[in-house]
């Protein structure tokens, strides 16, 4: 009897083992997941430190408004055009590549810009800080899913919700303790970077399971044509980016004319953000029942409807479709960004680097073009017109070509 009792618990034993190995399994690779993608939240959040202390740095370094258009420009052009080279350089793995280095190149140029003694000084700590964004976001969208051979759609998703709702936060906070502290208080702001540093090596030196394909690390050739899919994709991207950077730019812009305060549209403005990176991690829970290709359209179709709702209504359904439209046009966002990966085994980091970076950046350039039709015919027309950007985007989807995987979200249908 003491016998049987002894297997029975010795068997309990080893059955209450496998259980928590096999939760540790499981956990391990979203843990890593929620790193990167956290990390990748502290990059956009110092990434958007520059918007809301323009006037700041106007005001103590008496610059114009095209000196200050410049500082913008140069951050701008570093992170987002230099992206496709550091993913090049990561998918033939030149050289060793840090989590933590982005992060400090980053964080300490945006929280001690008050150390920046003159102009010159403040270009060159914004071209820094693009430079760390422009490293991150590559790298994590490149490793956000190691260790994992399923969800990765949902894994893409959840890195760029993050990465939005670091940006969509960043404006109230880094605002509000200039305002009360002045810009010396932003060296506190390092603080959260050194912390997320310091978990990240410690959590890299256990090395709990090996990365789910070693051929990744390995840049494999490819044919020129084989690059022709990632230059839709940017394209289709350029377009999107065109259209949400002049909705983030002008609505508020526009909001104030209408009778808006600064102070609630810069409340409107934060909550339009936060609403994009919702729509950024639903996506992983949508493209698996509608296909990558039928979600894309979807989110273009109804942007181009939502916008003159938006624009026609007043009072809380005009900020009840404001939000809808911050949801619905960056659904789209990690979608974009795994089909260029699909589309280029072996390469994630160019592929990362284009579509979240290049493509971005060309986005950004239309922004200029949409402020000359808001001069000559007003901001409604120019939103309006802007948003016509999506139908060539949508032409655009259908060209192209199916990846390995029959459906970038099929792999994940089965575990929702």
């Amino acid at each position: 009897m003491a016998c049987s009792d002894g297997k029975v618990v010795y068997n309990s034993y080893i059955a209450n083992f496998a259980k928590r190995m096999l939760i540790r399994k499981m956990l391990t690779p979203w843990l890593w997941t929620f790193l990167v993608s956290s990390g990748h939240f502290m990059v956009d959040f110092y990434g958007n430190f520059l918007t809301p202390l323009l006037p700041f740095i106007g005001k103590e370094w008496a610059l114009t408004n095209s000196q200050l258009a410049m500082i913008v420009s140069v951050h701008s052009l570093t992170a987002n055009f230099a992206q496709p080279v550091f993913g090049y350089w990561m998918d033939r793995d030149l050289c060793g590549w840090s989590f933590g280095w982005p992060i400090l190149i980053m964080g300490f140029p945006m929280c001690f810009l008050y150390l920046a003694g003159s102009y010159w000084l403040l270009i060159v700590f914004s071209a820094l800080a693009g430079l760390g964004s422009a490293i991150y976001h590559p790298l994590g969208a490149k490793r956000v899913n190691e260790g994992v051979d399923e969800q990765k759609a949902l894994n893409m998703s959840f890195y760029s919700s993050l990465g939005n709702l670091g940006y969509a936060v960043s404006p109230a906070i880094v605002a509000f303790m200039a305002a009360a502290k002045g810009m010396t208080s932003l060296a506190y702001l390092m603080i959260p970077g050194l912390l997320w540093i310091m978990i990240m090596r410690g959590y890299q030196k256990q090395k709990p399971y090996e990365t789910a394909d070693e051929e990744k690390r390995v840049m494999k050739k490819l044919p020129w044509s084989s690059y022709r899919p990632l230059l839709k994709i940017s394209a289709i991207v350029s377009l999107r980016s065109w259209v949400t950077m002049g909705t983030t730019v002008f609505i508020p812009l526009w909001m104030v004319t209408q009778g808006y305060s600064e102070a609630v549209v810069g409340v409107l403005l934060t909550c339009f953000l936060i609403a994009g990176s919702a729509g950024s991690f639903f996506s992983g829970f949508l493209c698996p029942r509608l296909g990558e290709k039928q979600t894309i359209v979807l989110s273009f179709v109804l942007t181009m409807i939502l916008l003159p709702l938006f624009l026609l209504n007043t009072g809380w359904l005009q900020i009840v479709f404001l939000l809808l439209l911050g949801f619905i046009a960056h659904v789209t966002n990690p979608i974009t960004i795994v089909m260029g990966q699909s589309l280029l085994p072996g390469q994630a980091g160019l592929a990362s680097g284009m579509t979240m970076g290049f493509a971005f950046g060309l986005g950004g350039l239309g922004i200029t073009i949409t402020g000359v039709w808001a001069d000559l015919w007003g901001m409604v027309a120019a939103l309006l017109i802007t948003s016509l950007a999506l139908i060539p985007a949508i032409f655009l989807v259908f060209t192209v070509p199916k990846s390995e995987k029959e459906d970038i979200g099929k792999d994940i249908a089965e575990n929702l």
